[in-house]
């Protein structure tokens, strides 16, 4: 679980935002990811959490508003 004040909110490249329920990210054990951008915010401090599909990276980064 996470802290409380964390909001967690997903972008799915088909679906738009998710917010409620659950989500489910895939890695293949060949490397692939598919899922969506992963959004965390508590107060001003916001975080943006993405997916390479082809090469499974992970890419975190501050959010900017806006």
């Amino acid at each position: 679980s996470l802290p409380t004040g964390v909001n967690v909110r997903i972008i799915d490249p088909m679906k738009g935002a998710v917010s409620h329920g659950e989500y489910t990210f895939t890695f293949d054990k060949s490397g692939i990811a598919e899922g969506g951008t992963i959004l965390l915010s508590t107060g001003q401090k916001k975080i943006q959490i993405d997916f390479d599909p082809v090469l499974g990276s992970v890419f975190v980064k501050p959010k900017e508003d806006g």
